[in-house]
């Protein structure tokens, strides 16, 4: 991608950053089904027992973002997953706080349930 825009001009960049941002998302709708449910329950709500407040808390209901909190809505299952496992693994050169914090707490199922959930959002 970086050899098809490096030599862009700084109109045309802002031109075609425009027109991507007026293009609704898709969802990737990659996930498992039977997990979307629990997934779900635990974006909007949290963990409570395990201190682990909701997803909607910062990245809105429906996991559009906001500002510099990203977009998890719609994203690929297999993404996601490996994301929040490398952050709760201790690979954090991505990660903003608190989501290392967050993603060590993770047990596999629960990614799994986070991960089915947002591909399916749109």
């Amino acid at each position: 991608m970086w050899d098809a825009v490096a030599f862009l001009n700084p109109q045309t960049a802002r031109d075609l950053a425009f027109y991507f941002s007026t293009i609704p998302p898709k969802a990737a709708n990659d996930g498992n089904l039977e997990f979307a449910a629990g997934g779900r329950a635990i974006y909007e709500a949290g963990m409570l027992d395990q201190n682990i407040v909701s997803c909607a808390a910062c990245h809105c209901h429906n996991a559009e973002g906001v500002g510099a909190i990203p977009r998890l809505g719609g994203l690929s299952y297999l993404y996601l997953k490996r994301k929040l496992e490398q952050w709760g693994e201790g690979y954090h050169v991505t990660a903003q706080f608190p989501m290392p914090q967050v993603s060590v707490k993770l047990s596999p199922d629960t990614l799994e349930a986070l991960a089915s959930y947002l591909s399916f959002v749109r």
